[in-house]
Parts: C-alpha cells; sequence; structure tokens
C-alpha cells in the first residue's frame, strides 16, 4: 500500500485551547483516546494571514491528489472560529491537530521539555505537524497530525498561581527583625 501524500507545516505562534498534551484525552463524553490540542491563529495576525493563505493551496493540491477533485463539503483542518457560538474563538481560525503519539516538547531556544512542563491551554505555542488527506464517515477532507510542540510563552500558570505570592511572602518575612517582643 502506498503512502499517503502529507505536507509538513510549521504554524505561526498561537494561542492553545483544549490542550491534551500530558495525556491523552480519555474518560471523558467525547474522549478519542488522542494527544490534541486546538490552536487559537489571529485572523488579523500577518504571519497569520500568510500561513492560511499558503497552507490553503496546499491542502486542497493534498485533496486533489487524494479524491481527483475537491469533493462537495470538502474539509480544511481549520475552522473560522467567527462561525461557532463561543465569544473567545470569534476572529481566530481554529485548528486542531492530533496524535495517537505523544508529542514531542520544546521551549522557544529549542531546548527538550518533559511532559511536567508541557504546554497547556493559554499558553503560545508553535505546533509542527502533517496535514494529510482522510475519509470518515463520508466526509471527505485534510486533517492535521500533530508532531511538535514548542512553548512559545507560559500563560497558564495553573499550578504554580500563587508561587510569587509564596515567595514573595517569604522574603518579606526573612526581613523581619525577631528580637522584637510583643
Amino acid at each position: 500500500m502506498a503512502k499517503r501524500p502529507q505536507v509538513i507545516s510549521v504554524t505561526p505562534p498561537a494561542t492553545a485551547a483544549y490542550a491534551w498534551l500530558q495525556k491523552a484525552d480519555e474518560g471523558q463524553e467525547y474522549s478519542d483516546g488522542k494527544f490534541k490540542v486546538t490552536l487559537l491563529l489571529d485572523k488579523t495576525d500577518p504571519d497569520v494571514i500568510a500561513y492560511i493563505a499558503s497552507m490553503q493551496i496546499k491542502v486542497e493540491d493534498l485533496g486533489m491528489q487524494e479524491f481527483g477533485k475537491l469533493p462537495n463539503g470538502f474539509k480544511y483542518p481549520w475552522k473560522d472560529g467567527d462561525e461557532s457560538d463561543k465569544e473567545e474563538f470569534k476572529g481566530h481560525w481554529l485548528l486542531v491537530a492530533k496524535s495517537k503519539f505523544q508529542p514531542g516538547f520544546v521551549n522557544a531556544a529549542k531546548k527538550p521539555l518533559s511532559v511536567d512542563e508541557a504546554p497547556q491551554s493559554g499558553d503560545v505555542i508553535r505546533l509542527a505537524l502533517a496535514f494529510g488527506a482522510y475519509t470518515a464517515g463520508g466526509a471527505k477532507g485534510v486533517s492535521g497530525q500533530l508532531r511538535n510542540v514548542m512553548l512559545i510563552d507560559k500563560r497558564n500558570m495553573s499550578g504554580d498561581a500563587f508561587a510569587e505570592i509564596d515567595a514573595a511572602e517569604s522574603a518579606a518575612n526573612d526581613d523581619l527583625d525577631d528580637s522584637i517582643d510583643f
């Protein structure tokens, strides 16, 4: 069986949403057992505009190679956030990338990150992914297979939300004169 053609791509920096990168999405009503993330690409960003325009040509070419012509209802790997009823998606392209395998993680300096340091929802990231054609349940289109994730800006501080406060209070307490009696 011949390998299906793919297009390898690296996205511009964007905000992560619905990130399942530290462990696969399992145990929920709509879980699919995959590692995945939705990238919120700002429609007004010139890099995003150029990226989507370039990728649209490549994705449509993949579709033509696979299906002979673009079928009615052809599915792109991104969706228009303006068509969502979620206000936070307005003005964005929503690019979903998934994989059965956990992606690799690096920081902006391309140094490896551990799974514990993996990007989370709210962080600014870049994705390395492979676009490939698919047919599933009558739908035909191109999807993004997640390969690697680069953490650009850590914005989700869920585990360390109070770390700065604890450090500041500790430093302030160290400055107190213990010789004063009350």
